[in-house]
């Protein structure tokens, strides 16, 4: 079954995907056409083509049928020229995973996961209220292991802590062994987990970049405009 998603053409060469994340507000009736981040790209008017994703069931990191939805997104970017993958929590956990293995040009991942699986004992696994279906997808839980070469990856992590802390000094002791299963999803240590590699870079931004100009700065930097 095709991913839900709406398609706007600009007859480009550039394509922009968007994973949308799990905001309940887009999983319920009334809100079934719509996507996240629509009209922050309708305000930009890129001279783009534009992919908006949402996941056919909340919660399942958009890990249901991996090899449908790698064909499905495999057809939609194999005829563009650039191509960039981005999105927020969970459509950046997806992001990253179908970015990584379709070795797309671009990834912007906002506070996403890179590991459904606890960082600080390497077994327990976070979305413990997920559908059932996730659990026999445990391959995916780790994005690590399909980082490539070929793209070029920012993505960021939040500070669960006090306001005094600077959420962006990745130098900074967080106790993350004591925090909740959702904090630890959307720790920095997600970013940690990743920045080994040459190619994964720091997003100094949150979701405030869609309204301050950070991402549409990030965009015209790498040319999707």
């Amino acid at each position: 079954m095709t991913l839900p998603h709406k398609f706007k053409n600009k007859n480009s060469n550039k394509l922009i995907v968007v994973f949308q994340s799990f905001n309940k507000k887009y999983y319920t009736p009334e809100y079934v056409h719509h996507f996240e981040l629509e009209n922050s790209f309708k305000d930009y008017n890129l001279n783009c083509d534009l992919l908006f994703v949402k996941d056919r069931i909340k919660r399942e990191w958009y890990l249901g049928d991996v090899s449908s939805n790698k064909k499905f997104f495999n057809d939609k970017v194999k005829n563009y020229q650039q191509v960039l993958f981005t999105g927020i929590s969970a459509g950046g956990f997806a992001s990253i995973l179908y970015g990584s293995l379709l070795n797309v040009n671009l990834v912007i991942a906002i506070n996403p996961q890179t590991s459904l699986i606890d960082l600080s004992d390497n077994k327990t696994i976070l979305a413990k209220d997920a559908p059932s279906i996730l659990h026999q997808r445990k391959e995916y839980f780790d994005l690590k292991k399909f980082i490539n070469t070929n793209t070029k990856y920012y993505l960021n992590g939040w500070r669960h802590m006090s306001n005094d802390i600077d959420i962006f000094n990745i130098k900074d002791n967080i106790n993350y062994e004591n925090m909740s299963d959702a904090d630890k999803l959307h720790d920095i240590k997600n970013y940690q987990h990743l920045s080994e590699f040459e190619n994964v870079h720091w997003l100094n931004f949150m979701n405030n970049g869609f309204k301050n100009g950070e991402f549409l700065q990030l965009l015209k930097d790498h040319n999707f405009t």
